[in-house]
């Protein structure tokens, strides 16, 4: 008798959740300076020869300095001729390319960059979990994630440091009425794939100019 009423409730569980986990729409807002960087026109000697160290930390406090985000700074740091501390090689090149010589010690770096994560703030259905039931998953559950890091930069010969927020807002809907979310879509001039390159060339470029910047103003007003 258990093992029925045990194999009723796992049936129901299965028809219950499976709409909510297999539909699913997701959308994300970036807020911030970094969402629209001035260009500077940098190139790829802007920062010819310039020592620069890069360090990261999660939410915790602990180092993520050797992980793919970080490793991301670095390459951008690098792609303008900086000479890079604990810059990963290539493996699969015989020729040492720019970004390769850039990876020895360093033991006085001129410019310092932190990138900083800060915990997110997550807040599942919350008022739409009522209506979500009582439609029988037609009202889409929303779930908001807020993502937070911080960028520093620090002159070290002048010792001056600033520091700008990153900041993205994800909303995410879940349960079959999230499919017709989709339909608002339609329209858009630029595709998901093309959004998220897009905010990735700009995040690329707010960290050229800030690091630029800073190498620019040593001993100036940073």
């Amino acid at each position: 008798m258990r093992s029925k009423i045990f194999s009723l409730f796992f049936l129901f569980l299965m028809v219950a959740v499976t709409p909510l986990l297999a539909s699913c729409i997701s959308y994300v807002y970036p807020h911030g300076q970094w969402v629209e960087p001035v260009d500077l026109a940098i190139h790829a000697t802007s920062l010819d020869g310039i020592p620069i160290k890069v360090i990261c930390s999660d939410a915790d406090g602990g180092n993520i300095s050797e992980g793919e985000g970080c490793v991301f700074i670095k390459k951008i740091v690098a792609n303008m001729g900086a000479v890079v501390e604990d810059m990963p090689e290539k493996e699969d090149s015989d020729t040492e390319s720019p970004i390769q010589s850039a990876t020895k010690k360093i033991t006085a770096p001129e410019i310092l960059v932190t990138y900083q994560e800060i915990k997110s703030g997550f807040g599942m259905c919350g008022w739409s979990l009522v209506p979500m039931i009582a439609s029988g998953f037609l009202f889409p559950c929303l779930a908001e994630v807020d993502s937070s890091a911080k960028l520093t930069v620090t002159a070290v010969r002048g010792n001056q440091s600033r520091s700008w927020p990153l900041m993205v807002h994800q909303r995410k809907y879940f349960g079959i009425g999230a499919l017709f979310l989709m339909l608002s879509e339609i329209g858009k001039p630029v595709s998901r794939s093309a959004y998220r390159r897009q905010q990735s060339e700009n995040f690329a470029k707010f960290i050229e100019n800030k690091v630029y910047t800073a190498s620019a103003l040593q001993g100036g007003v940073f």
